[in-house]
This record gives C-alpha cells, structure tokens and sequence, in this order.
C-alpha cells in the first residue's frame, strides 16, 4: 500500500466520529433581537436533543415544533437532582402551546427519538 494511501485512510478514520456526529444533543437558548429562536437538527436512533436556557419569572415563551416521526417531548427544569416537568412527557410528530415560567430556572425543552431511524426536528420558540 502506497505512504498516500496509508495516509488517507488515517485521515478517513480520524474524521469519521466527526463526520458521524451531528449537532450537539443540547442547543444553548439563544434569543434574536427580535425574542425568537429556531432551530432544525436530525435526532439520531435513540439519540436526544435538548434546547435549554434561562427563563425569568413570569416569562412566556410561545413554542411550537414539528418532527417527522413522533418523538417523546418534555419541559423541563432541574432542582438539585430532582426533575420538574412544566410540559409533561408525550409522543407526538407536532406539536404548539405556550409556556409560562413560574419559577427562574434553566428550563429545557427536551425531545427523544426511540424509533430505529433518523428523525428530523424543526423547533421555534418566541417570546
């Protein structure tokens, strides 16, 4: 086997984690100016995705999204070891509501794929 090819055949291993991972499971909140936030992302195979930020008291954040295979969905928020849920655990494909934040904390907006494909998800928040 040719130095080349030995070289790129290190190179193809070395970048294939890379290349096999997408986005990052959890996906800083980060507001426009104008108070929305979007996001598409693939959820791998049992794989999950989490968009979580701070929210103040009171805030109300109009979220919305949708999925091409029903997914579990939550939100939630974490006191010490303990997990709240402001939106219990479901399994739609879609799904629209507003949230109010009753206490201040770093509420995550949480979606699990326990299909056996690749799921595609598309999630807008606005506030």
């Amino acid at each position: 086997m040719s130095a080349h090819r030995v070289l790129s055949f290190i190179l193809a291993l070395c970048a294939a984690p890379v290349v096999a991972q997408a986005s990052p499971p959890i996906v800083e909140l980060r507001w426009s100016p104008e108070g929305r936030f979007a996001h598409r992302t693939e959820i791998q195979p049992k794989g999950f995705v989490e968009v979580c930020g701070e929210l103040s008291p009171r805030a109300v954040v109009a979220w919305s999204y949708t999925a091409s295979d029903a997914l579990d969905f939550n939100i939630h928020y974490h006191l010490g070891k303990e997990v709240v849920y402001a939106i219990q655990p479901s399994r739609m494909k879609a799904a629209a509501d507003k949230l109010t934040a009753n206490v201040p904390e770093h509420y995550c907006w949480m979606w699990v794929n326990k299909g056996e494909s690749v799921a595609t998800l598309s999630v807008e928040l606005r506030r």
